[in-house]
């Protein structure tokens, strides 16, 4: 998502007033070129940058993204790989095609997907203001009878992620209820080759925010706005630190 010289950049100016472009370059030793290009990098993340050519650079405004930023580049999360769309396809189908062509685990966010994937192949509404990510693993050694744990993973992890909002979660069956009603989903796919697993994805879609009337929502169910980022960032947080704990998942 954000390079080792990116998240310095960020993290220089989260630090300070106002920093010179020739500043960043020395100490990052890049050209001043390669500088512009992370500010603007930054700049498309939702970040508010304001620049001057006498006083450089100055950080003005967070993302709404931030918090999944700081979780997500944390070098002990589960992915080697991280990829964010402001609109793609299907984050679910991003994810199988990377593993079919590379080794290792990726995770795939999206503010936004155009052809969304549910259950059995249906359509899945996805418009902004949701939460929308797959993560795929090629397990080390890891067996079918295992997948149901990964799944109860994401579960438990999107439900202590609301529980900090006090808002409580139910399950039914891969379904993602608010009293009773349903406001999001979990879509799980395994390729195997005998009793083993080659790949496992796991796709979680929920509506947070207002939505058109033919889904449920959180705000439309609670009335509450929540920062859905900042869940995100719970979520992939809580569900990498369990992940650790599947034998076979990692080398």
């Amino acid at each position: 998502m954000l390079n080792e010289n990116e998240l310095s950049v960020l993290y220089t100016l989260e630090d300070n007033d106002w920093v010179s472009g020739e500043v960043l370059a020395g100490h990052l030793k890049i050209s001043r070129t390669a500088v512009w290009k992370y500010i603007k990098k930054l700049e498309n993340l939702g970040y508010g940058i304001d620049s001057t050519r006498k006083k450089g650079y100055k950080l003005v405004k967070l993302s709404e993204m931030h918090p999944v930023v700081k979780i997500l580049n944390n070098k002990s999360l589960c992915y080697d790989k991280i990829i964010y769309h402001k609109v793609t396809n299907s984050t679910q189908q991003e994810v199988i095609k990377h593993l079919f062509n590379e080794k290792g685990n990726i995770l795939v966010f999206a503010d936004r997907q155009t052809s969304g994937r549910g259950h059995e192949d249906s359509d899945w509404l996805s418009p902004e203001g949701g939460i929308y990510f797959s993560a795929g693993f090629s397990p080390f050694r890891l067996f079918l009878s295992d997948l149901n744990k990964m799944v109860n993973i994401f579960k438990y992890a999107v439900k202590d992620a609301f529980n900090n909002n006090h808002i409580d979660i139910d399950f039914l069956g891969n379904d993602i209820l608010i009293n009773n009603r349903k406001i999001g989903g979990i879509l799980e796919e395994r390729f195997s080759e005998g009793d083993r697993s080659k790949f496992i994805v796991i796709g979680v879609g929920i509506y947070v925010t207002k939505c058109p009337s033919t889904v449920e929502s959180v705000y439309s169910v609670t009335g509450k706005s929540l920062d859905r980022w900042q869940i995100l960032a719970d979520s992939l947080k809580i569900s990498c630190e369990n992940l650790k704990l599947v034998r076979g998942l990692f080398k």
